[in-house]
């Protein structure tokens, strides 16, 4: 008599288990990483904004004004566009730069798709003021943002509290927004 080979039904099952725990784990966290890309290119486009109110020539209110007209006048009145991006804002008085992401396209909820990045100045590399607040005391200093989720967990990690909130989940911002 000839001993038969192969798998058992309980052997093929435990396998097919196994993969589908796998891939159980495995789909969710592919789908966050796939949406943080995504939301890095608004970070990307948010880039020149980020110069253009970091920049020198930004002395006083009136001037981080006109750059934010010109700014905001671009792409039909949106600032700055892309597949994923509604649009790229920076805010006339605050300096405040607002990435609003096309939920649908990004697979994200469109009542969570609000990402805010907030520049704040070291005065004197000791003091860390909003810039508007430094630009209405006259004082200048280096620029540094703070990214505003729906949990603002970086603003509170660079002691920057006072930061406008964004409304996107921390898990779909990049490292260096969380």
């Amino acid at each position: 008599m000839a001993m038969e080979r192969g798998f058992t039904l309980i052997e093929l099952m435990i396998v097919v288990a196994i993969i589908a725990l796998l891939a159980a784990i495995a789909l969710p966290a592919y789908q966050d990483y796939t949406i943080r890309a995504r939301v890095v290119e608004g970070i990307t486009l948010a880039g020149s904004a980020k110069v253009a109110v970091a920049s020198e020539a930004i002395i006083s209110a009136g001037d981080l004004n006109r750059v934010a007209t010109a700014w905001n006048t671009q792409a039909t009145n949106k600032g700055a566009t892309s597949k994923y991006v509604e649009s790229v804002l920076i805010d006339p008085q605050s300096g405040e730069i607002s990435i609003l992401f096309k939920g649908d396209k990004v697979g994200i909820a469109s009542t969570e798709n609000l990402l805010i990045l907030s520049p704040f100045v070291q005065v004197n590399g000791a003091t860390t003021k909003p810039l508007k607040n430094a630009l209405a005391a006259g004082e200048s200093g280096v620029v540094d943002w703070a990214c505003s989720s729906k949990t603002q967990e970086m603003a509170k990690k660079m002691d920057m509290l006072g930061a406008t909130l964004g409304n996107i989940q921390p898990k779909f911002v990049p490292s260096s927004c969380r």
